[in-house]
């Protein structure tokens, strides 16, 4: 099955000089997924694998964010238990880079792009 998700942000930042900053972006991911012991990806007790690629366009590039993205990978499976509740796990890479001068704890040149991401959804029926 392949799917499509965009949407526009609008985002807000407020910095720790006490300056604000608004912006807006468009992200657009596009995910592939196919079950591996049912027919289709509706039925219950489904295990599949899925795997996506998300684009980030910002409008004003001169926003700075601790972790930029333009693009991320996923790789990964999920378990359909009913028809309402999913879950997922999966490997993310997100091409980030940190444009913020702002103090922190962490070095300014850690960005952190390899992610264990995983989730649980519920379906409104």
């Amino acid at each position: 099955m392949i799917s499509n998700l965009s949407r526009l942000e609008l985002r807000h930042f407020r910095y720790s000089d006490k300056t604000k900053d608004f912006g807006a972006r468009f992200r657009n991911r596009t995910i592939l997924s196919f079950a591996i012991n049912r027919k289709s990806m509706a039925s219950s007790k489904n295990l599949f694998a899925l795997g996506y690629i998300e684009a980030f366009y910002s409008f004003d590039n001169e926003i700075k964010e601790r972790f930029f993205n333009q693009f991320k990978y996923k790789l990964g499976l999920g378990y359909r238990f009913t028809s309402s509740w999913i879950a997922s796990v999966g490997a993310l890479y997100q091409d980030a880079v940190n444009t913020a001068a702002e103090p922190s704890l962490a070095p300014t040149t850690l960005t952190t792009n390899y992610v264990f991401d995983w989730g649980v959804t519920y379906i409104i029926q």
